[in-house]
């Protein structure tokens, strides 16, 4: 960042006149001495506290030695000359989901009482993030303290590099997602299963592979959909959305993945969402989840948590609902399906999604054993339509009058049926005895005086 440009310790005071800056304090922590010259530390003595890094380039506290209740305090320095004030630093985390308290404190006392500005909430463990606190409710003190408060019992790691407390605004944050599709289409029974995409991201999409703390475009981040190379664990067909660090990396960097979605939620009423995901081995990050924009600069979450959502090394159906934010849908929005990562796709960690669909209804399929009754069960139907249910022993897609389906010819109907006043369905279907093994695809249509729509198709196996 430009303020490593910056170099000293210790309490700097004076006017620039280029950029008529002031800076009140720099300190880079790269001596290889914690506490710096002119700092303290309070330690309540269960490990060393804070202390330098493996590099000596960095103030680091550890995470591994019981409860610590730690602070790492700046020396006093004078900001009766400036108006607005803000303190500018890089850190690190590690093992963030783990954290008790990262605080900056501030004291106008001489450091007799301190009061908390910041505390860090990121469930992101990254690397080289700006942390940017604004203090100017406390410019115009003569005498201002800085503390770096760390609490935890087996908890996170937090360094600091390249502190700065100015007059200057940190400069606006870039969009979080940068890349956003240009292309909208109807949410009304939206479904995609990446298979006819043939290696190229359409209009209505973009793809978002980025380093998780500075948002610029990484070249070992992950976000495929056949368009970087053919798809490792579709759910069926040959494609599928990929999240993660590229195949077979070493390297580990921490990235961040979405494929955002334009929709248009003009006329539709029904903001259900379904989808197959798979994980293999997922830490929860802030970026892990189903988010909802209106401007592409605001994003709202929907859906949280892959290790809930999705099955470990085997898909599993989720859903959640797009106007369950506050963000209005009721227009053209942005659908964002993003994962932070730091391994390989496939190894360890990362997320596949398939079979997506906004604004159909919901079919379940559970209890397929061989010579048993299958459980059968439709969610989100009108209750004035007929929903017809049909299996195929081949996969699709086939084109029927009312579009394509997931299915394959030939296709047996298992039934009509007519959803109860809440739109749901639930029946049985005799599994034949001799069945143990058979994969079979199945799908729903719903038709009804307002159309036609499918439900999601699902693949299963027979037990």
């Amino acid at each position: 960042m430009f303020r490593n440009l910056l170099i000293g310790a210790g309490l700097v005071a004076f006017a620039g006149t280029a950029s008529a800056q002031t800076t009140l304090l720099t300190e880079t922590f790269d001596s290889g001495v914690v506490p710096p010259t002119g700092w303290s530390e309070t330690n309540n003595g269960n490990s060393a506290g804070w202390e330098p890094d493996f590099t000596g380039l960095k103030a680091w506290h550890d995470d591994y030695t019981g409860y610590n209740d730690n602070s790492l305090v700046s020396p006093a320095f004078d900001a009766s000359g400036v108006t607005e004030m803000y303190m500018h630093a890089v850190q690190d985390q590690a093992f963030a989901t783990w954290r008790d308290t990262n605080d900056v404190d501030l004291s106008i006392d001489g450091g007799l009482t301190f009061t908390t500005v910041y505390s860090e909430t990121s469930q992101t463990s990254a690397d080289g993030t700006d942390l940017e606190v604004d203090l100017s409710a406390y410019a115009g003190n003569a005498s201002v303290t800085l503390s770096f408060h760390y609490t935890g019992d087996y908890a996170n790691e937090w360094d600091l590099v390249d502190l700065l407390v100015d007059d200057t605004a940190p400069p606006p944050p870039p969009p979080y997602w940068g890349h956003l599709p240009t292309t909208f289409v109807s949410a009304n029974g939206y479904r995609e299963n990446f298979d006819g995409l043939g290696g190229v991201v359409p209009s209505h999409m973009a793809v978002n592979m980025l380093d998780a703390a500075t948002r610029a475009d990484h070249a070992e981040a992950w976000c495929n959909v056949g368009q970087l190379a053919a798809c490792l664990t579709p759910y069926d067909g040959g494609s599928n959305l990929e999240m993660g660090v590229i195949p077979g990396n070493t390297n580990y960097p921490v990235v961040s993945n979405a494929l955002i979605i334009g929709l248009d939620g003009t006329g539709v009423s029904d903001f259900t969402m379904s989808f197959q995901a798979i994980d293999f081995g997922e830490e929860l990050s802030d970026d892990d989840g189903v988010f909802v924009s209106s401007d592409g600069l605001s994003w709202e979450a929907a859906a949280t948590d892959w290790a809930a959502l999705a099955g470990f090394e085997v898909y599993q159906l989720a859903t959640c609902d797009l106007a369950s934010t506050t963000v209005d849908v009721s227009g053209e929005f942005y659908v964002a399906i993003a994962q932070s990562d730091n391994f390989p796709y496939g190894y360890l960690d990362g997320v596949g999604v398939d079979n997506v669909t906004v604004g159909c209804p919901v079919y379940t399929a559970s209890n397929l054993v061989a010579g048993g009754m299958g459980d059968l069960a439709v969610s989100g139907a009108n209750p004035a339509a007929v929903v017809y249910l049909a299996y195929s022993l081949l996969p699709g897609p086939i084109t029927t009058p009312y579009g394509l389906a997931d299915l394959g010819a030939p296709y047996k109907i298992i039934g009509a049926f007519a959803p109860d006043a809440s739109g749901n369905i639930a029946t049985q279907l005799p599994i034949p005895p001799l069945a143990a093994g058979v994969t079979a695809w199945t799908q729903g249509l719903e038709i009804s005086g307002a159309g036609a729509r499918f439900t999601n198709g699902l693949k299963v196996t027979v037990q």
